[in-house]
């Protein structure tokens, strides 16, 4: 008997273990997700050791013949694999970027189809009418939607002006001092019901239209 065992062959002795292991009584040892990885590095390692064999020539298959070479690949794959989805969570909590999900700027409902310029039209219409204090929050709100589509800050109706100029300082805004005196007057005239005329809205609106031509020119 011990003659026929040294006479098996390589081959033979690793088929007759397969056959061994995979009999009902060792199948407790057998772990289906540890092969399946095993099998998927051992795969994975081939494929790039070929590629740079076949990339750098012969004289780079001693580097590359490494038998750690899968699992590594397989680690750096599971990592990114981690980073998508945890990109994947955080849009998804932030409503897929800036402007896709609802939320409003001083009681109005902002969607992705608002536009900053939309507002703006609402100011003429209520200048038209005499209502300046309408217009001054629509244009107000138009100026603050356009700092948050341009991804300068995240607007929202529990932001005060006090924190867009905090945000906006930490940018170093080149007219944060003109967006100061711009919010005052509107927290004057919106909050405070102070009376404006026709030409302190005019006045106000020149400031503003500095502070957007420069949002627009200087757009992230």
């Amino acid at each position: 008997m011990i003659n026929n065992l040294l006479s098996v062959t390589q081959p033979q002795y690793k088929e007759l273990v397969r056959k061994i292991l995979e009999s009902p009584g060792y199948l407790h040892l057998k772990n289906p997700i540890k092969e399946f990885f095993q099998a998927l590095a051992q795969h994975l390692g081939k494929m790039l050791s070929d590629w740079l064999i076949k990339t750098l020539g012969s004289s780079a298959k001693n580097a590359v013949n490494a038998p750690w070479l899968g699992y590594a690949i397989l680690a750096v794959g599971v990592l990114i694999l981690i980073g998508i989805l945890i990109a994947l969570y955080l849009s998804f909590r932030n409503g897929f970027g800036r402007g896709t999900r609802d939320y409003s700027i001083l009681g109005e409902t902002i969607t992705a189809d608002t536009t900053p310029e939309g507002f703006r039209q609402k100011a003429l219409s209520c200048r038209a009418e005499g209502d300046f204090r309408q217009a001054i929050r629509f244009d107000f709100i138009a100026l603050l939607l356009l700092f948050h589509r341009n991804n300068r800050l995240k607007a929202s109706d529990s932001q005060t002006n006090y924190e867009v100029y905090r945000v906006l300082e930490q940018q170093s805004f080149p007219l944060l001092d003109q967006y100061r005196m711009t919010s005052v007057l509107f927290n004057a005239v919106w909050y405070g019901h102070k009376p404006c005329t026709e030409s302190d809205y005019d006045g106000w609106l020149a400031s503003l239209d500095v502070i957007w031509n420069e949002v627009i020119s200087h757009g992230r």
